[in-house]
């Protein structure tokens, strides 16, 4: 198989994956939610109104009002934009560390030998600790 090919067929085969689809799908209503904050909210997430605090779901508040009397909608819509800003940077700020940490073991040879090792030692203790920490989450309390 030729490698231009191989490069025409991946999207097709992502696009009839469900899952791919489902996620690309939920994604992509965040992000216009949150790029159109301003037009969908149906109330300023920061106003207190007390007079309609804990309301349920209804025709002028979709998901009910806080205990403050916030349209809940209008926090999530609004809270949105915070969510994808702080991922956002997240993932920018990861992938220039790894980057850096990329070149400089690419450019210096011992550095990555003692990066890889690193690494690879650490590794298993993690995934153990992880393992550990969630028996005992699940684990029932004795005593009671």
């Amino acid at each position: 198989m030729s490698d231009a090919v191989a490069r025409t067929r991946w999207p097709r085969r992502l696009g009839r994956s469900r899952n791919v689809v489902t996620g690309a799908l939920i994604v992509t209503l965040v992000v216009l939610a949150a790029l159109f904050a301003g037009a969908i909210s149906t109330h300023n997430p920061r106003r207190l109104d007390p007079a309609n605090r804990l309301k349920p779901p209804s025709a002028q508040n979709y998901l009910g009002t806080d205990e403050f009397g916030r349209d809940v909608w209008s926090l999530v819509v609004h809270g949105s934009q915070v969510s994808l800003l702080v991922g956002a940077t997240t993932m920018a700020l990861t992938s220039l560390g790894g980057i850096v940490v990329g070149l400089v073991a690419g450019y210096y040879r011992r550095l990555d030998l003692g990066s890889c090792g690193s690494w690879t030692v650490s590794w298993p203790f993690r995934r153990s600790s992880w393992r550990s920490r969630s028996w005992r989450r699940a684990a029932p309390a004795s005593g009671t």
